[in-house]
């Protein structure tokens, strides 16, 4: 059977990577799943997990999933950090390669602030096509949208900008600072258009078993 190929878009909040995969989504012309973080977490894990305050909702998900400042009883939040969301990540991680091997597209919206989510991706999909973009954003511009979006917790897109690339090697990379989604999202389309083999996952592979990551 043939594997499905895998459109990996890598982004710190704000950096506006959902806005540009949704819209891959809508204009890419083969069958596929979208699968994005937020969606997943905030769907799977049963709510009493991380949420127990009601200023939290702005729509359909929490404003921020720093859940230790929200209140969350101490056992709880043991519980979720220590036994829930690490297992979580990982089989989350895995499912690329499950959906993958059954010949199915996918486009992944995710935010790889931790290294070690970096490592299992790339572990994890060692054998497939991946096509890895890299969605970057000057960090003033980040915080600026981030306080006029009002559904983020203030101080989210410094973090994660700074720690989201790290060891990161992209097929492309867009700048969104002044780029729109719709632009970004064609240029990506383009790219990928004229690259059928990527190659970002295999050498980043190679460098981690190397550094002896896994």
């Amino acid at each position: 059977m043939k594997k499905g190929k895998i459109f990996f878009l890598n982004g710190a909040s704000s950096a506006g990577k959902t806005s540009i995969a949704k819209i891959i989504s809508e204009k890419i012309n083969i069958p596929h799943l979208y699968i994005g973080l937020d969606d997943m977490y905030y769907k799977l894990i049963p709510q009493k997990y991380w949420a127990d305050d009601p200023y939290l909702y702005t729509g359909e998900h929490p404003i921020e999933p720093d859940i230790k400042k929200h209140n969350l009883p101490d056992i709880l939040f043991t519980e979720l950090m220590q036994n829930i969301f690490p297992e979580f990540m990982k089989g989350f991680h895995k499912s690329f390669s499950t959906y993958a091997e059954t010949g199915i597209n996918i486009i992944v919206d995710h935010v790889l602030q931790e290294k070690e989510w970096l490592y299992e991706c790339v572990e994890y999909l060692k054998e497939h096509d991946v096509f890895y973009i890299g969605i970057k954003c000057n960090q003033g511009i980040l915080e600026e949208r981030e306080k006029s979006r009002g559904d983020r917790f203030i101080g989210m897109a410094k973090h994660q900008c700074c720690k989201v690339h790290d060891d990161s090697i992209y097929d492309f990379e867009i700048d969104t600072s002044f780029k729109s989604p719709e632009k970004s999202a064609c240029e990506i389309i383009e790219f990928i258009r004229k690259t059928p083999k990527p190659m970002a996952f295999k050498k980043m592979h190679g460098i981690f078993t190397s550094q002896n990551k896994y």
